[in-house]
C-alpha cells in the first residue's frame, strides 16, 4: 500500500465524521478547515488562494462543484513527501475528529484505554481491506490478536473470536469495522485479557513493530569512535536506520546509523573484554556492538540482515511483505477458480466418451493447447483436489475420550507447577561467590563450578507462600486452580511496640529484629546461605541478626540483606514442615525488597546476584537518605480523611518555610485507611500537629533515615538499572506481582525496568493483594503462608481481606519448636 492510499484511509474518517446527517455531503466551511488541518500536520506550505477558489460560496449547495477528491489529490496528496512528518500526529487529528462522533466515551467495564483505543484504531487502519467503508476481515483481526497474546507470553485462546462469529455470522462475511472491533476487544469478546496493564505493555510493543516499523529493541554495548570506550545504549532497528539512546525511554538520542544497500553485517572475534561483537559497515563507517550473549547477537545480525534486505527490495516496513504473503493462499485459490472455470468452460458439450468416439472414427486429433475432454475433466478434478487440501475440508474423524483427555492436560499442568518451585531445590545450591562490576563475567563462569554441597530439601522463596489443596475430581470435571502468592517484607525498616496501630497491628514496613533467624538454622541450607550471604556483603549477617546491635541492624545497608536472607531462609523450614505447600505454590509478591526474594523463588534470579543487587540497592538507597533530611509516617485515617489533600497542604507548609523543592507523598498503600507517608521532616512534623484537623486517628514516625519510594531516592535509581543490567534476569516460572503496579511480571525486561522504578514509585501493596485474591463468588481462597520476620504483612491481608486471612499461617523465624 502506498504512501498516498495509506493516508486516504485516515482522511475518510476525518471526512465521514463531518457528515452529521450521513447524507454524503459536508459544507464547505467544515472542508476548508479538514483541509487547514491537513496542511499543517503535514508539513505542506498552505495554499490559500487555490482553498479559497475551489471552495468559493455559491449556490450550488453544501459542497464545491468539483468534489473534494480532486483538490485533495492535487493539492494535498500530491505534495506529501516521506519522512517530513509525524504520522503518528497525522493519525492523531484524524483519530481525534472522527472519534467525537463514533467512540465519544469508552465503554463501561472497557478494558481498553484512551492510548490504547488510538493504537488499535492506527493498526486497524494497516491491517483493513483497500475499499470503503473500511473494514477488516477475521483473517486479519485474528493476526492482530495472535500477535497481541504473543506479546502478552499467553497462548492464543480462539474461543472468543470463534464465539463472536457463531453468534454473528454477518463478520464473516462483511468484515468488522474500527467501531465494532474497538467495542468487542474492549468487552473481551475477541480476547481474554488477565490484566489491563499486561495489555496495554503488550500492544505497545506491537504498535512499535507494526506501526513504526521497529524491527528489534534493546541493550547493547557500543565502542565510541573518538574516545574508543565501550557504552552502553538503547538500539531501536527500523528498515533505514538504527538508532540509539541513552536508555529505552529514548529522550536522549546519541546518534544513528543510517542504512543503504551497501551496508554489511558481520561478526568479529572477542577482543577487549568483550564478546559476542557484531560489526555494522556503512560506505563510510564501521559500528562495533557488543551483545550480552550469543543469542542476542544471532537474533540482531538477522534483524539488520533483513532491514538492509527491505531495503534493497525498496519496501518501507515488513509488515507489508507479511500481509502480501498472508494473502498468498488467497491469491492462489482465487487463480486456482479461475483455471477450474476455463477448463469447464472449454471442455466438449458431449463429454469424454463422446470425444474419445470423435476420433475413434476416424477424426483428427487434439490440436496443439486445445486440451481434450479427459485431459481436462482430470485437471479440474486435480485443481479441486489442491483446493480443498489448502482449505482444510479433509473430513476429520471425531476423538473420542475428548473429556478424559482434557482432564489429563489439566492434571499435566498442576504437575508442571510442582516442578516450577521444585527447580529451587537445585536452584538454592547455586550459590555464589560475592559479584563485583570488574569481574563479573570471569565470576559467572567460576560460579558453575564452586556450588555448595547439595543437600535434600535445600529451597529458596519470598516471604509469603500460599496454595491451594488439591481436591479430588471425577473425571468430568476440572481440578481446582491453585494460586500461590509469595508476599515479603519491607526494606528492613524497624518498628517498635509504639510504632503500630491503635488495635495492635504493625504496619508491614520493615520487621528486622536481633534474634530472628535463630530458629532456622538446623534446617536445609540455612547456614550455608548466610555463609555465602558474607562473602557477598563482605560482614557477618548471620552475627548480626543473631546478636545485633540493634542499632547497626536498623541501618538501610543491613537491614535490607537481612530482611532478603532471612525470608529464603524461612521457606526452608516450611520446606521441612509441609512440602507439599511449596510444590504447589504458583504465586509470589513481596513488599518492597521482599519482592527480590519472590523473583529468587520464581526462578527469575540467581540468590546471590540477587543479593547484590539488594545490596547495591541499599546502599544506594542509605546514600540519598543521607542527602536530604526526610522520613516516614505511619497514618490511619477515617474514611473521610483525603491524603492526597493532606500531602498538599503539607507542602504548601514547607514552601512557606523555604524548603527548596518539598517533597510529601503516599509512599506505601498499605490497606483501606491504612498509609505510609513519607517527605522532608517539615511536612511530616505539620501532619502530625495537624492530624486531627486531617481525619488522622493515628500518627506515628518510623525510625527510619529516609523518605523511601519517594522521588528522594532520584539519586538511587541509576545505579540500581545499572546492577539489573549485568545481572541475567528471566522470565519468573510462578507468577510474581510487582509493587509499581500491582500486577505480574510479564517477561525479563518487564522486571528489570519494575525493579528500578521500585524504590521512587509508591509500593501499591493493597492492590496487590487485590490482584492475588481476587476470585469469583463461590471461590475458594489459597492457604497463605508468611515466611519472613514478622507478621505485619498478616495483619495487612486481615484488614484487605478477612476470608484469605483465615488461610493464612506464619512461619516463626525465631523459636524451634
Amino acid at each position: 500500500m502506498d504512501l498516498k492510499s495509506e493516508l486516504l484511509k485516515s482522511i475518510w474518517y476525518a471526512f465521514t465524521s463531518l457528515d452529521v446527517e450521513k447524507c454524503g455531503k459536508v459544507s464547505k466551511s467544515q472542508l476548508k478547515v479538514l483541509s487547514h488541518n491537513l496542511y499543517t500536520v503535514l508539513n505542506i506550505p498552505h495554499d490559500p488562494v487555490a482553498l479559497e477558489e475551489h471552495f468559493q460560496d455559491d449556490d450550488d449547495g453544501p459542497v464545491s462543484n468539483h468534489g473534494y477528491m480532486p483538490y485533495l489529490n492535487k493539492y494535498i496528496l500530491d505534495k506529501v513527501k516521506e519522512g517530513t512528518f509525524d504520522k503518528e500526529q497525522f493519525d492523531d487529528l484524524c483519530w481525534m475528529m472522527t472519534r467525537k462522533k463514533n467512540y465519544l466515551t469508552l465503554p463501561q467495564g472497557s478494558m481498553l484505554s484512551e492510548t490504547d483505543s488510538f493504537k488499535l484504531f492506527c493498526l486497524f487502519n494497516l491491517l483493513s481491506e483497500d475499499r470503503y467503508p473500511l473494514v477488516i476481515i477475521v483473517e486479519e483481526a485474528e493476526y492482530l490478536l495472535k500477535k497481541i497474546s504473543a506479546a502478552m507470553s499467553q497462548e492464543w485462546d480462539g474461543k472468543p473470536l470463534e464465539d463472536l462469529l457463531s453468534q454473528d455470522a454477518s463478520v464473516l462475511d462483511e468484515g468488522l469495522s474500527a467501531w465494532k472491533f474497538l467495542e468487542h476487544l474492549g468487552a473481551g469478546r475477541l480476547l481474554r485479557v488477565a490484566s489491563a496493564e499486561a495489555f496495554s505493555l503488550a500492544l505497545e510493543e506491537v504498535f512499535l513493530e507494526m506501526y513504526h516499523g521497529v524491527l528489534k529493541m534493546g541493550y547493547m554495548w557500543k565502542k565510541g569512535h573518538m574516545r574508543r570506550n565501550w557504552t552502553e545504549r538503547w538500539f531501536v532497528l527500523k528498515p533505514f536506520s538504527i538508532a540509539y539512546y541513552v536508555s529505552e525511554q529514548l529522550k536522549d538520542k546519541r546518534g544513528e546509523i543510517l542504512l543503504d544497500k551497501t551496508c554489511v553485517v558481520e561478526g568479529t572475534p572477542d577482543r577487549e573484554g568483550k564478546r559476542c561483537l557484531l560489526c555494522v559497515k556503512t560506505h563510510n563507517k564501521s559500528y562495533e556492538m557488543s551483545a550480552s550473549d550469543q543469542r542476542q547477537k544471532v537474533e540482531w545480525s538477522q534483524a539488520m540482515q533483513t532491514a538492509i534486505r527491505l531495503l534493497c527490495e525498496r519496501k518501507s516496513s515488513l509488515h507489508e511483505e507479511l500481509k502480501l504473503k498472508r494473502r498468498e493462499p488467497d491469491n492462489e485459490r482465487e487463480r486456482q477458480d479461475q483455471q477450474i472455470e476455463s477448463i469447464i468452460q472449454h471442455a466438449p458439450e458431449g463429454g469424454p466418451d463422446e470425444e474419445a468416439g470423435g476420433r475413434a472414427a476416424g477424426g483428427d486429433p487434439d490440436p496443439p493447447g486445445g486440451g481434450g475432454g479427459q485431459a481436462g475433466a482430470a485437471q479440474c478434478q486435480l485443481l479441486q483436489e489442491q483446493q480443498r487440501a489448502q482449505q482444510g475440508l479433509t473430513p476429520l474423524e471425531e476423538v473420542p475420550g475428548r473429556s478424559h483427555q482434557h482432564l489429563e492436560e489439566v492434571q499435566e499442568k498442576l504437575r508442571n507447577a510442582s516442578q516450577h518451585v521444585r527447580h529451587w531445590n537445585v536452584q538454592l545450591n547455586r550459590l555464589m561467590t560475592p559479584i563485583t562490576p570488574g569481574d563479573r563475567f570471569e565470576h559467572r563462569l567460576q560460579t558453575k563450578q564452586n556450588l555448595c554441597p547439595k543437600k535434600e530439601g535445600a529451597l529458596a522463596s519470598s516471604e509469603f507462600i500460599s496454595k491451594y489443596k488439591a481436591r479430588a475430581v471425577s473425571p468430568a470435571s476440572e481440578l481446582a486452580q491453585m494460586n500461590a502468592v509469595s508476599l515479603l517484607d519491607s526494606d528492613g525498616r524497624q518498628w517498635s511496640s509504639r510504632s503500630g496501630f491503635q488495635d495492635g497491628s504493625p504496619p508491614p514496613a520493615g520487621s528486622q529484629f536481633v534474634g530472628m533467624g535463630r530458629g532456622l538454622l538446623k534446617y536445609g541450607n540455612v547456614k550455608e546461605m548466610f555463609a555465602a550471604a558474607e562473602k557477598i556483603l563482605g560482614y557477618d549477617l548471620l552475627g548480626l541478626c543473631l546478636n545485633g546491635p540493634e542499632e547497626e541492624l536498623a541501618r538501610t545497608v543491613h537491614c535490607q540483606p537481612a530482611v532478603f536472607v532471612t525470608s529464603l531462609a524461612a521457606v526452608e523450614r516450611l520446606n521441612h514442615d509441609d512440602p507439599k505447600a511449596i510444590e504447589t505454590c504458583v504465586a509470589a509478591a513481596g513488599f518492597s525488597v521482599g519482592e527480590y526474594a519472590a523473583l529468587v523463588f520464581s526462578g527469575a534470579m540467581d540468590f546471590a546476584e540477587a543479593l547484590y543487587v539488594v545490596k547495591v540497592r541499599a546502599e544506594a538507597m542509605q546514600a540519598a537518605s543521607d542527602r536530604v533530611p526526610s522520613g516516614m509516617l505511619s497514618v490511619l485515617g477515617r474514611p473521610q480523611a483525603h491524603y492526597r489533600h493532606a500531602c498538599l497542604q503539607a507542602l504548601e507548609h514547607c514552601r512557606s518555610l523555604g524548603v527548596d523543592k518539598p517533597v510529601c507523598t503516599v509512599a506505601n498503600f498499605l490497606f483501606p485507611d491504612g498509609r505510609v507517608i513519607a517527605g522532608h521532616q517539615q511536612a511530616l512534623d505539620f501532619l502530625q500537629q495537624n492530624s486531627r484537623r486531617l481525619h488522622f486517628t493515628r500518627c506515628s514516625r518510623l525510625p527510619v533515615s529516609g523518605a523511601f519510594h519517594t522521588s528522594l531516592m532520584e539519586s538511587a535509581f541509576e545505579p540500581l538499572r545499572d546492577v539489573l543490567r549485568q545481572i541475567e534476569v528471566r522470565r519468573p516460572e510462578i507468577r510474581v506481582y510487582s509493587n509499581v503496579d500491582g500486577q505480574r511480571y510479564m517477561h525479563a525486561d518487564h522486571v528489570r525496568r519494575q525493579l528500578a522504578k521500585q524504590p521512587v514509585e509508591p509500593v501499591k501493596w493493597e492492590q496487590t493483594l487485590h490482584s492475588i485474591y481476587e476470585r469469583t463468588q463461590g471461590q475458594g481462597f489459597p492457604r497463605t503462608y508468611e515466611v519472613g520476620p514478622g507478621r505485619q504483612l498478616g495483619a495487612t491481608l486481615k484488614r484487605c481481606n478477612l476470608k484469605a486471612y483465615r488461610t493464612y499461617t506464619h512461619v516463626d523465624v525465631v523459636q524451634d519448636h
